[in-house]
């Protein structure tokens, strides 16, 4: 039909017969899921000028830089529910400019196991409903492989909008058993979390396992950098004996008022050498800061800096641990007001520090200690009270 009406024109202007060239190829129309396949498969750079729907998963290989003009979008045919709308799998593989929707989608993006140096830059991901935004996936558990780490990945300006369970996950080491075997540990690694703008609200079926801005499990040299996060649940959680974890500059609220989830701006379960400096926590459901342990897990070598707390439902900082031995960690130079309580600590806080903190109280008690733990064991001094600069030290249980 196209092709008759281009014939028919009988028109000498330029303009009239490249728009109906641009038609042809399909720009402004959703164009069928096989034509974006013959022109990722081969790698190389690919440029979308138009809205592709797909009907499987779209796997992008190595070598691959995929950019997206004004109305250049990737989605899936409804009703599917692919598990996810794309799969990167390979090395040298960028996506920028995209947007990127998932109408039943369980996952809108998988990078998959032995992917590195990916770019992801100025993409739109969000869902109709239901889907987790990026997942990165070390272990490629499904064809029993051991993997080599994925790593060497920048997520970078990105907006994601109405996603149900985590915008961003690292998942779970290949530390466990799995099909029979017991596999090595695997993580992920060299990940670069920056200038991104993350909107995960609560939806109908939404449990208190998910609804992160980014969730960490058991990675290591992570950077999650000057993000602004609105999530329902949590905003940055850390698990699985993660490490060398950079938490700075981020603007992080949550927004769910129910006695359900997790609801801290910064929950870390456990792991080792992470610092949480010039963040900016406002108006979090539950606490600031959480830091919590159990028998086998704990969090050490802490350093939180310069954080400006401002209203919390509970506790600005609440921090526990000591199962495992000395915490080595500073807290020092916050500013915590509009919380129930600044702190709260329990267990055992050997070389676990306070200083120069500005605390404000909105009765007589600054620290709440838990009762079974030792007061002497933490060092406080110079807190002051950030409204009258009076000493801000004073404890109760």
């Amino acid at each position: 039909m196209i092709i008759s009406r281009l014939f028919a024109l009988v028109l000498p202007s330029r303009v009239i017969f490249a728009a109906a060239i641009l038609a042809l190829l399909g720009y402004g129309q959703k164009t069928s899921a096989q034509s974006i396949d013959q022109l990722v498969s081969k790698g190389g750079t690919v440029h979308l000028g138009t809205a592709y729907q797909l009907t499987h998963t779209l796997i992008i290989p190595s070598n691959t830089r995929i950019t997206c003009d004004a109305g250049g979008s990737l989605s899936d045919l409804p009703g599917l529910k692919l598990d996810s709308l794309l799969l990167i799998r390979g090395q040298g593989v960028s996506i920028e400019g995209c947007d990127i929707y998932s109408n039943s989608a369980h996952v809108i993006m998988v990078l998959g196991a032995q992917s590195s140096g990916v770019s992801l830059i100025h993409n739109h991901l969000h869902s109709f409903n239901h889907a987790h935004g990026i997942l990165i996936d070390a272990p490629n558990i499904h064809g029993v492989v051991h993997a080599a780490d994925l790593t060497d990945v920048s997520i970078d300006g990105n907006t994601f909008s109405n996603i149900w369970a985590d915008a961003i996950e690292l998942n779970n080491p290949v530390t466990n058993d799995c099909c029979g075997i017991r596999l090595t540990d695997v993580r992920a690694s060299g990940v670069a979390i920056r200038h991104n703008k993350f909107r995960v609200p609560k939806h109908a079926g939404s449990s208190a396992g998910a609804g992160f801005c980014v969730g960490v499990a058991g990675a290591h040299d992570i950077d999650i950098l000057d993000n602004d996060c609105i999530a329902w649940n949590a905003g940055v959680h850390v698990e699985d004996r993660a490490y060398n974890i950079k938490i700075l500059g981020n603007l992080i609220s949550t927004d769910d008022h129910e006695k359900n989830g997790e609801q801290a701006a910064i929950w870390i379960n456990d792991g080792q050498n992470i610092t949480l400096a010039q963040n900016k926590i406002k108006n979090t459901a539950g606490d600031g800061i959480f830091i919590s342990y159990d028998a086998t897990h704990q969090a050490s070598n802490i350093e939180i800096a310069g954080n400006e707390i401002t209203g919390c439902g509970r506790y600005g900082l609440f921090i526990a641990g000591g199962s495992l031995g000395p915490m080595n960690s500073r807290v020092h130079d916050n500013t915590v007001s509009g919380c129930a309580v600044p702190v709260f600590l329990a267990g055992k806080l050997k070389s676990l520090s306070f200083h120069s903190n500005r605390l404000g109280a909105k009765s007589g008690c600054v620290f709440q200690i838990a009762k079974d733990t030792n007061k002497v064991d933490i060092d406080m001094k110079s807190n002051t009270d950030p409204d009258s600069g009076g000493d801000a030290n004073a404890s109760c249980n």
